[in-house]
């Protein structure tokens, strides 16, 4: 299996290496339109980045690896139109590192800012300029087609089986909103105080993903493994349904 991977690796590295910004990290010269997204998409849900950031920065003493998310790079890290430099603003790529497809990701932050473009003055110009980026980021991007590849020879198998599980499920609440996690889609992000279930058109990634934004405790709490809906409430953004159990998680 490793030679294959060296062999794959080698043979793909010239084309990464042309499409150097979707596959090695965003330029410093494309990162002022889109912190000015992320700028205006902050000003829209302080709650949520905030929360975010300030979970990230408690965790951060304890261990590095689990909880500064890998593509960081892909995103604004330096750029600060008044200082030159800024902090990653990490819902972006918490969620892509989660699994959600980057053009997803994107048409998420694009989508959210530009139908408030009124109330934030956005310019054509910058909505041009941000569109050329989101193309360049979004084109090219190797992991992403090998992450198509690998959902077409395992995915349809694991979700038939996964899909039994979940339909045998109890219901969880019928007193909060409880919403599938598309994985089309990010809208579901900003519903707060919903619970949020795996999809059960697409139902052992969209489990995945979940899983891997339950460690961010104070925006996503969870229910499963024993602990309540009751239990999960408080101060969480969301509540992620996390009562799955598959064997080869084990």
């Amino acid at each position: 299996m490793l030679p294959i991977v060296i062999f794959v690796w080698i043979v793909t590295l010239p084309y990464s290496f042309y499409h150097s910004s979707p596959n090695w990290g965003i330029r410093k010269k494309d990162m002022p339109p889109v912190q000015l997204y992320l700028d205006h998409f902050y000003r829209l849900h302080p709650d949520l980045v905030a929360g975010l950031h300030s979970n990230i920065e408690r965790l951060l003493p304890i261990t590095k690896d689990p909880f500064l998310p890998q593509n960081t790079r892909y995103w604004p890290t330096e750029y600060h139109s008044n200082t030159g430099s800024t902090a990653f603003t990490a819902l972006f790529p918490i969620l892509e590192d989660a699994g959600w497809p980057r053009r997803v990701v994107w048409t998420f932050l694009r989508d959210e800012v530009e139908k408030n473009t009124v109330d934030l003055k956005l310019t054509e110009a910058q909505r041009g300029e941000f569109a050329n980026v989101m193309e360049k980021m979004c084109s090219h991007h190797l992991a992403g087609y090998a992450e198509k590849l690998l959902h077409k020879v395992f995915g349809a198998w694991r979700n038939k089986q996964v899909r039994k599980m979940v339909f045998n499920l109890e219901p969880l609440t019928d007193l909060h909103a409880v919403i599938p996690a598309s994985l089309d889609s990010l809208d579901w992000v900003l519903r707060r105080g919903s619970v949020v279930t795996p999809n059960p058109a697409d139902v052992w990634e969209s489990y995945h993903r979940l899983s891997r934004l339950s460690k961010f405790s104070a925006i996503w709490g969870w229910v499963g493994q024993g602990r309540t809906l009751e239990e999960a409430i408080g101060t969480h953004w969301q509540i992620l349904d996390m009562r799955l159990k598959m064997s080869w998680d084990e």
